[in-house]
């Protein structure tokens, strides 16, 4: 793929020079001293009609009297202008292409017209649909929230963006532009759609835990319940607010109230919802919530008690919970056991209420009656709660069996492991408790030779491998493939990502060759190929890596994330000019794919390596187009308007752009030391020297072996400041971060800037 089409730059060109030499005849037309020659032209200074070409040409230089001024600007263009000139240039080009049919181009000439006027919804509402004809919706929507946010005048196209969002997971998002489509409505605030519109704004307020907004939006749709003929509600909308979806989402307001911290306004809630449907029961344990928000808590107790002698059947463990806290709360600890034990008894078949019990007597210290009942759970219906307790007991008694087993339960449960993930992490940093577990795990095996509990070992592996006791872990592993060959690739690829995360890069490779040694027709053989070659990578082999990639790569269907490996483990080893090959031909295969999100981000970030590479090889233009490239598809990219402000100001150019698009880069990751000390170094570009050394200290602020290139910068500007030897030692420091860095170039520099500070 080429950086930028011959096309694009001949049509540039050709609108510029029209614009150019329409300024001209402007300026030339409206210069004070123009004056009509005898021949009627109107341009200063021209030969009579009567000269013939060639005496002209056969006449001094210097024997004209009138010799053609150059034209002079009345006032310079201001950056603004400049910026103008160039958007219009770049949007006329677009239009021409685009009449042209060449829609690909038409729509980039759009998007790097946006770029020098960003607040441009002319040409945003050019590139919306263009987008979408060319069937890249997701771009489309990006430049689509541009436009909501510069003119949120349309709340149905605020909405129905917020619901693409909403879909999409992109919740803040969505959240942003219901706020502003209802602040569009706020003089019609009767109208159904302000109405609906603030129903949804607290769902989705609600759903991206912003609680205190959804209580607020709750409350205005609460206090519209009691006239909503006033609303002109269709028939449809009007069922969200009566029935029974009107009663979800009464109980979803009160839900809201409290964790607010309403508590009046969850009982409005909770009495609405009473009286459509009343629930003596029901009521009682609402009420006792709000009382227990309010932080009265014996009458909560009492009206818990009410609930109780009414027989509620809520499901979960909640009243129960609650029945815990208060009697916490009214200082009758002692009673919480006998008090569920109760409950337990008249109840056998409630669940809830054993598993609250079982993990209480826990808490109490009654091991034998939490042991029998979490037993029992574990049998009938095993959850997190019940596997954290007989985990935390048998650990508490350094039963190292039981716990082993209680481990490997969860391992075969499937997803039970992850629940009991903090415990896991806890024990392996207990060396003593992992060589006692290691210890009862080879027993099991020992006892039972020929019949190993895949469960058990796994988890022994597992725990070794967070323990970074590689060596148990290997052993774990081999006894859990044996016990369960057809889980193989799964324990495969599971031990060899722990030992690449652990930085084990060869036994992670070797895990990986053996994957595909063992599994050559499985769907997961490009995965092995994928780790496996980063893990040699990683170690230094890069051959051996680049090997495995091709080799993967001519696997049918192949996906594209191993071309754009292959380009990276070059990157890597910092053979720049194959990278580049790699990822141009990366690019060229699969740019003209936009049917996954996941694809677009790779090709994303193989143009800013391109960018990084040009600027090793200082082919500034270049890595220029490429950062442009990115911000055409991704406007709002952070890491490229870094990059891009930073190689402006490096050069001195664009200087007001580059400080934007910089502070936008720095708003959205304050703690990133890079965006940092490029907002210094265009600070110090401008001469805002306390400025610049401010950011700078904070791009090398809490790091034990800060950037070398941030430390150099920091030199110049404290230079700058007259602060000598604030300068000197953060240059001194520079140099020693390029020698580690094996940079010397850049120390060489930076110590002839030390030589030249001594003179």
């Amino acid at each position: 793929m080429v950086l930028m089409s011959s096309g694009f730059d001949m049509v540039r060109v050709c609108v510029m020079a029209v614009s150019l030499l329409a300024a001209s005849a402007l300026a030339a037309r409206s210069a004070p001293d123009a004056k009509p020659a005898d021949d009627g032209s109107s341009v200063p200074g021209a030969a009579p009609a009567a000269a013939s070409a060639q005496q002209a040409a056969r006449r001094p230089a210097d024997s004209f009297d009138d010799a053609p001024a150059p034209l002079v600007e009345r006032k310079p263009r201001s950056q603004q202008d400049k910026d103008h000139l160039e958007a219009l240039s770049l949007f006329a080009a677009g239009r021409i292409e685009e009449q042209n049919e060449h829609l690909r181009e038409a729509l980039r000439l759009y998007q790097r017209a946006l770029r020098f006027e960003p607040n441009s919804l002319p040409v945003i509402r050019q590139i919306i649909p263009l987008a979408f004809s060319l069937d890249r919706p997701n771009e489309a929507v990006r430049y689509a929230l541009k436009a909501a946010e510069l003119d949120p005048s349309d709340p149905l196209l605020l909405r129905q963006l917020g619901l693409h969002l909403a879909e999409a997971g992109q919740f803040e998002q969505a959240l942003k532009l219901y706020q502003q489509a209802r602040s569009r409505l706020e003089g019609n605030t009767k109208s159904a759609s302000y109405l609906m519109l603030t129903m949804e704004l607290g769902r989705l307020c609600f759903v991206t835990d912003h609680p205190r907004e959804a209580a607020d939006a709750f409350a205005v749709v609460m206090g519209a319940l009691d006239r909503l003929d006033d609303y002109g509600l269709s028939d449809s909308q009007r069922k969200t607010f009566v029935g029974e979806e009107g009663r979800k989402n009464l109980n979803l307001f009160a839900e809201t109230f409290l964790a607010a911290g309403r508590p009046d306004d969850a009982l409005t809630a909770y009495d609405k919802l009473d009286a459509m449907r009343p629930n003596k029961a029901l009521h009682a344990y609402q009420l006792a919530r709000v009382s227990h928000q309010k932080k009265e808590s014996q009458k909560a107790l009492e009206q818990l008690q009410t609930y109780f002698d009414e027989r509620g059947t809520i499901g979960g463990g909640a009243p129960y919970e609650l029945l815990v806290k208060l009697l916490g709360e009214t200082g009758q600890q002692g009673k919480i056991v006998e008090r569920l034990d109760a409950i337990a008894t008249a109840e056998p078949k409630n669940m809830p209420v054993r598993r609250v019990l079982a993990t209480a007597a826990l808490a109490a210290g009654d091991l034998d009656k939490a042991e029998s009942l979490f037993k029992a759970l574990l049998k009938e219906e095993p959850d997190e709660d019940v596997y954290q307790g007989l985990i935390k007991l048998y650990r508490q008694q350094k039963r190292y069996p039981e716990l082993i087993k209680m481990l490997g339960d969860a391992v075969a449960d499937g997803d039970a492991f992850d629940l009991v993930e903090d415990q896991v992490k806890d024990i392996a940093k207990d060396e003593k408790v992992v060589d006692s577990l290691a210890e009862a795990a080879r027993k099991l095996v020992a006892d039972k030779p020929g019949d190993l509990d895949y469960g058990d070992q796994t988890a022994m592996a597992l725990l070794a491998l967070q323990a970074k006791r590689f060596d148990l872990a290997a052993e774990f592993f081999e006894l859990a493939l044996k016990a369960k060959r057809d889980s193989a690739e799964s324990l495969l690829e599971t031990w060899g990502v722990g030992l690449l995360l652990a930085e084990q890069y060869d036994e992670a490779a070797k895990v990986f060759q053996r994957g595909i040694d063992d599994h050559p027709a499985a769907e997961s053989s490009t995965t092995f190929h994928y780790y496996l070659a980063t893990a040699l990578a990683m170690a230094e082999r890069t051959d051996e890596a680049i090997a495995v990639l091709r080799k993967a790569i001519a696997i049918p269907d192949a996906p594209p994330r191993l071309h754009a490996r292959l380009a990276w483990v070059l990157y890597h080893a910092k053979r720049y000019e194959e990278a580049e090959k790699a990822y141009r031909d990366f690019l060229e295969r699969f740019d003209s794919q936009y049917q996954s999100e996941e694809l677009r981000v790779l090709l994303r970030d193989a143009r800013l390596v391109l960018s990084n590479i040009c600027v090793i090889q200082d082919r500034v233009p270049q890595a220029e187009e490429w950062l442009d490239q990115v911000l055409d598809e991704y406007p709002e990219n952070v890491s490229a308007q870094n990059d891009l402000g930073y190689l402006w100001a490096e050069q001195g150019k664009n200087l007001d752009r580059a400080l934007r698009m910089i502070q936008g880069a720095v708003a959205a990751d304050p703690d990133n030391a890079a965006y940092r000390d490029s907002l210094g170094w265009v600070y110090y570009q401008f001469g805002r020297y306390e400025e610049a050394v401010e950011q700078l200290k904070k791009a090398v602020a809490g790091d034990d072996e800060p950037d070398g290139v941030i430390l150099d910068h920091l030199g110049d500007a404290y230079q700058k400041l007259g602060q000598a030897d604030a300068a000197r030692e953060a240059r001194e420091q520079a140099i020693r971060a390029f020698e580690r860095e094996k940079d010397e170039p850049k120390a060489a520099k930076t110590r002839h800037k030390l030589e030249q500070a001594g003179e």
